[in-house]
């Protein structure tokens, strides 16, 4: 297939293993300069090393705001950013501390938001560039079988996709080109 994206080059966040890993291995097969941000570099280096291709890999920290600065200042430019990178833990509603719900929105909304302010102006001004931010369904779904109504859902499933839920409004990229202009 050839989706005419020769040439260009991508961010893909979580791109190490999973969708990531395919969506990585997918733009390299088009001939996208691909370069995937990850903690770490063990995982990153086998990522790597199984896509063989024009890949880099870069190790840092997206949900931190110094990850994302590291990141920023080795690749300044992107004409791609596929913003996947999110982490989700099952816990008991009671169990979940104030520190980690902050670092669930640091890592699956702040992450990719950081990202997108930086490089979503440049692609503006060339006029041309995606930005895509990948979520799982379950963060638009209210319960998670047939088994589980959405009243008898239990309540941590349903508020920890909360802060995969805050992203979905931001795939529409073509909202912000009509503010822009």
């Amino acid at each position: 297939m050839d989706l005419q994206l020769k040439g260009k080059k991508a961010i893909v966040t979580g791109g190490s293993a999973g969708i990531g890993l395919a969506i990585a291995r997918m733009l390299a097969d088009e001939g996208v300069e691909v370069t995937i941000p990850g903690r770490n570099s063990k995982k990153l280096n086998e990522a790597i090393a199984s896509l063989g291709r024009a890949v880099h890999g870069i190790e840092a920290d997206l949900g931190s705001a110094a990850g994302a600065m590291k990141l920023i200042k080795q690749v300044p430019e992107t004409d791609i950013l596929v913003n996947n990178l999110g982490i989700y833990e099952s816990k008991n509603f009671a169990d979940i501390t104030d520190e980690e719900w902050l670092r669930y929105f640091e890592v699956n909304l702040l992450g990719g938001i950081r990202l997108a302010r930086h490089y979503f102006p440049a692609m503006l001004t060339r006029n041309w560039g995606r930005v895509i931010f990948v979520s799982s369904e379950a963060a638009a779904e209210t319960h998670i079988c047939k088994a589980w109504p959405p009243h008898r859902m239990p309540l941590p499933s349903r508020l920890s996709r909360s802060s995969s839920t805050s992203i979905v409004p931001l795939r529409s990229s073509s909202e912000w080109r009509k503010k822009a202009k």
